[in-house]
C-alpha cells in the first residue's frame, strides 16, 4: 500500500492506493484506492458541510462528486472520513512495466477551521509483469544453421521453439525450454527431405518460428516470426550420371578413323545424357540442353548435324531452376569445303580453241586416316547440246 497526501489548515488529504494483483495475460494490474480527509488538531472539526470531490488513475477519472450536489459531510476533532474508494484496471507497458499517474482534490467552502480547496498530483510505480518473449531467426539454406534470437524481459524465463513450413499444418518442436537467447537450428535430414518434398519447383519456403515463453511452468503466451529457407544449389544440383558423345556421320569417321574426332562443318555428334534431380526436384524433356559451335539441342538424347566445334557444353537443369553442367571437348578437324573460280576465253577472236584457267582453295591436312586430297575436273557442251566426260585437270 501507498500513501499519499496534502495538508492545509489542519487537516490532511490522502489517498490509499494498492496494487492488489496483476494478470500475466492481460499485461494489467488491479489497483484499490481510498481517499480520506483527517482533522489533525482539536479546533479542527465542522458540521453540514457540502464537499465535492475526484480522484484520477492513470489519467483517467475512477471517481467524483460535485460539490453542487450538495451532499453534506461531518468531521469530528482529529477524526476522518472516508469520500470515496473502489478499484482500477491499469494496462501495463508492453515490456510489463508501468508507473501509473494520480491525482486527487476537494473543493469545499474555506473557513477558518475548514480545510478549503485541496489537490494532490504524483506517480506510483506499479510491479513489472513478466511478459511473453520475442523471436527472430536468420534466413538459412536448408541443411545449414539458422540463428533464432529471442529477446526475453526476464532471464529467468525459458523458451520452446516450434516451426512450421508453408504447406504444413502443424508445428514441429525445434527445442524444449531453453534457456538460450541465440539458439543455432538446423534440420535433420528427414526434416529436410519433408521440406523439398513441399518445394519440388521452387528454391525456397517460409517457414514460421513460434517461442513460446515459460516463467516456470507457467505459459506466458507465443511470439512467431517468419524466415526463408532455401535450396543449397551445390547440395541439390542435377547429378549427371554419364554422357555419350560420338561422331555418327560414318563418313568422317571413316576419314579420322574415331568416331570421337569431329570434323569441322561435317561431322553429326550424337549424344546422351544420364542424368537425375536430388532433393525432391525433378527433370524434364526441356531439363536438357547441349550446344555446341553455335547449335543447340533440347533432350536427353539427339544429334546435332555439322557442328563446328570441339567444344561441348552440357546443362541440365532441374524443376527448380538448379542447373549442373558438364564440359567436354573433343578434337576438332578444321576442315573448309573447297572453292573454286574458272575463267575461260578464245585464244583469239576467231580460235577454235578455249584456254580455262582455275583457281580456287582447299584445306590441305591429315584427317587422322586419310590425308585430304583434291580432283579437278570439267567438262563442257555446245549450247542446246549435251555436256561430254569429265575431264581430270592436271594439278598444277
Amino acid at each position: 500500500m501507498s500513501t499519499f497526501s496534502t495538508t492545509n489548515n489542519g487537516y490532511t488529504l490522502a489517498l490509499e492506493v494498492t496494487e492488489t494483483s496483476t494478470s500475466v495475460e492481460n499485461n494489467t494490474s488491479l489497483v484499490s484506492y481510498a481517499l480520506t480527509l483527517t482533522s489533525n488538531a482539536s479546533n479542527k472539526y465542522f458540521e453540514q458541510y457540502a464537499i465535492g470531490y475526484s480522484v484520477s488513475l492513470n489519467g483517467a477519472v475512477v471517481n467524483s462528486q460535485l460539490r453542487s450536489a450538495g451532499i453534506q459531510y461531518n468531521i469530528a476533532k482529529y477524526g476522518t472520513i472516508t469520500f470515496c474508494s473502489g478499484t482500477a484496471t491499469i494496462p501495463h507497458n508492453s515490456d510489463g512495466s508501468k508507473t501509473m499517474s494520480l491525482a486527487f482534490s476537494i473543493d469545499m467552502a474555506s473557513v477558518s477551521y475548514t480545510p478549503g480547496p485541496m489537490s494532490y498530483s504524483g506517480s506510483m510505480a506499479l510491479s513489472t509483469i513478466p511478459r511473453k518473449s520475442s523471436v527472430s531467426a536468420s534466413d538459412a539454406q536448408i541443411g545449414t544453421a539458422s540463428t533464432i534470437t529471442i529477446t526475453s524481459y526476464s532471464n529467468a524465463f525459458t523458451h520452446t521453439l516450434r516451426y512450421k513450413a508453408a504447406g504444413q499444418s502443424s508445428y514441429t518442436t525445434i527445442v524444449s525450454k531453453t534457456s538460450l537467447r541465440s539458439y543455432p537450428w538446423t534440420l535433420t535430414q528427414a526434416q529436410q527431405n519433408t521440406l523439398y518434398a513441399l518445394i519440388p519447383n521452387n528454391p525456397s519456403i517460409t517457414v514460421e518460428v513460434q517461442c513460446e515463453t515459460f516463467n516456470g511452468s507457467t505459459s506466458l503466451g507465443t511470439n512467431s516470426c517468419s524466415m526463408t529457407l532455401s535450396v543449397d544449389p551445390d547440395v541439390c544440383k542435377p547429378t549427371i550420371s554419364s554422357v555419350t558423345l560420338y561422331d555418327s556421320n560414318s563418313k568422317t569417321v571413316a576419314l579420322t578413323g574415331s568416331n570421337q574426332t569431329l570434323v569441322s562443318g561435317q561431322s553429326n555428334l550424337y549424344y546422351s545424357i544420364t542424368a537425375s534431380a536430388n532433393c525432391g526436384a525433378s527433370l524434364t524433356g526441356s531439363s536438357y540442353r547441349v550446344s555446341c559451335g553455335g547449335k543447340t539441342a533440347t533432350a536427353s538424347s539427339g544429334t546435332i548435324i555439322g557442328v563446328t566445334s570441339g567444344t561441348i557444353n552440357i546443362t541440365v537443369t532441374d524443376s527448380r531452376g538448379v542447373p549442373t553442367e558438364w564440359p567436354a571437348t573433343r578434337t576438332l578437324i578444321p576442315y573448309s569445303p573447297p572453292s573454286i573460280s574458272a575463267n575461260v576465253q578464245r585464244l583469239s577472236p576467231t580460235s577454235g580453241t578455249l584456254q580455262a584457267t582455275f583457281s580456287g582453295n582447299r584445306w590441305q591436312g591429315s584427317f587422322g586416316s586419310v590425308t585430304n586430297a583434291i580432283a579437278v575436273k570439267y567438262r563442257w557442251r555446245e549450247v542446246g547440246g549435251t555436256y561430254g566426260d569429265w575431264t581430270i585437270v592436271p594439278s598444277a
